[in-house]
């Protein structure tokens, strides 16, 4: 693709995983001046809205030799996302914008261990460790959580365009 061509760049949940150079040397290499890059990114919070399940879930994982290492999720109000502050700091970009959508995401007990197989951390697992925790976390929603629960998460949409 010839540099500076580009309308828009956009990526949705994953811009994480990229070096933080990356994250903007691309970009701003790929958009024409008014191009605009867009980023989701999707954060867990904590809510009264979970029922206290996620706190109390937390026993299940050192069990298998996994748990929360770092700063306790943000509330709704306090969710900045990292690369808004990347773009705020990089001269090659402007009009820094972020959307904010609160989403409470409902799961069945089978439902949320699917998607904890999405995650990377759960399919780096041994696989006997792994099948434990889903277990575990699957009997736990359905004995203590009445079968499903509610995660709660803010969607953001950082937007910036390029000088």
């Amino acid at each position: 693709m010839a540099p500076g061509v580009t309308d828009a760049v956009f990526s949705a949940t994953a811009y994480h995983w990229i070096s933080q150079p990356a994250q903007t040397d691309r970009p701003a290499a790929l958009l024409r001046p008014g191009g605009v890059v867009a980023i989701v990114d999707l954060s867990q919070v904590d809510s009264p809205d979970d029922g206290g399940f996620f706190a109390a879930s937390q026993l299940i994982y050192p069990r298998y030799g996994q748990g929360h290492t770092g700063p306790p999720a943000p509330y709704r109000e306090q969710v900045d996302p990292a690369i808004r502050q990347v773009l705020d700091a990089d001269d090659r970009f402007d009009a820094v914008t972020v959307r904010q959508y609160d989403w409470n995401q409902s799961c069945i007990a089978a439902d949320y261990r699917q998607l904890m197989l999405s995650y990377s951390v759960t399919q780096m697992m041994d696989s006997a460790d792994r099948r434990g925790l889903l277990d575990d976390m699957e009997a736990f929603i359905s004995d203590h959580a009445g079968g499903s629960i509610t995660r709660p998460l803010v969607v953001t949409l950082t937007t910036a365009t390029r000088v």
